[in-house]
């Protein structure tokens, strides 16, 4: 009985030596060699695309990207040793917060920049005159207040052409200077703003008062960033319930404190040496 079970593994056993010894003979180095690397591609490149796509097609271009990209449109610092700041106000005019911080300006004898929108200036356009009579200069901040982002070049077209009218029309005022809602640009839209002869404003120093922040935030986020040739971004109006009394209340603050370091105001034609795209009064 022994016998015969020696007799059935050693008749196992040499089979299987059979077997795995014609499985290495036609298929050499399948035990111990790695897979071999996906082919290059012809020029030296990747053939296996990533999962999500690429970079270029996912990354989302911050400002300071796109005023490298297109450094003869898109502006948010000047490169200066002078001591000299713009103050931009964005989302005006309204009759509650523009006029309150119109009269800081004044006090202080500071002239600004307000990016207005359409929908509001409409409805003020008493105080949008007044912000021109005061000496300061308008920009455009779109007419809708929407995603440049998510419109194509006609639509872009139609809403920059709205709201420059508007403000030729109640002040006489030619701006080719204009502001994204909520900052918001990438390259596509960029051109397309480019291609009806406007300049990009950005800005270096978010105030961040649209979080309805207290004066003293909003200051001490200006004055902590402050260096020469800066964009303040800070809001003259808001949406309907945005409460912004911080940022009325931060204005002489934010002025008194950069008199005091030496800092004088511009305006962002001035900043930027942008006269000719801004006509008028």
């Amino acid at each position: 009985m022994k016998k015969k079970i020696y007799f059935g593994i050693t008749i196992i056993v040499f089979l299987a030596a059979i077997f795995l010894g014609g499985y290495f003979y036609f298929n050499p180095g399948s035990f111990s060699s790695p897979k071999p690397l996906p082919k290059k591609g012809e020029s030296g490149l990747p053939t296996i695309p990533f999962k999500d796509g690429s970079e270029k097609d996912n990354r989302v271009i911050q400002n300071s990207d796109l005023s490298r990209l297109f450094p003869d449109v898109v502006y948010r610092i000047k490169e200066t040793k002078e001591n000299i700041v713009a103050l931009t106000f964005d989302d005006g005019p309204d009759d509650n917060y523009t006029p309150k911080i119109l009269k800081h300006l004044k006090d202080e004898n500071v002239k600004a920049t307000f990016f207005v929108t359409g929908v509001r200036a409409q409805e003020f356009p008493k105080v949008l005159k007044q912000i021109v009579d005061d000496g300061h200069v308008i920009g455009s901040h779109g007419f809708q207040h929407h995603k440049f982002t998510n419109s194509d070049s006609i639509k872009i077209r139609q809403d920059l052409k709205q709201n420059y009218d508007l403000i030729e029309r109640h002040t006489k005022i030619k701006t080719k200077l204009f502001r994204p809602p909520y900052g918001e640009l990438d390259s596509k839209s960029v051109n397309s703003i480019k291609k009806e002869g406007y300049k990009i404003i950005l800005w270096s120093i978010d105030s961040l008062d649209w979080r309805s922040l207290p004066k003293e935030e909003i200051a001490k986020n200006i004055l902590t960033d402050i260096k020469p040739g800066a964009v303040i971004l800070m809001h003259s109006a808001g949406d309907v319930k945005q409460d912004l009394t911080g940022s009325v209340e931060a204005v002489p603050i934010i002025i008194k404190e950069l008199k005091k370091k030496g800092y004088t105001f511009v305006t962002i034609p001035e900043l930027f040496e942008l006269q000719e795209y801004y006509k008028g009064k």
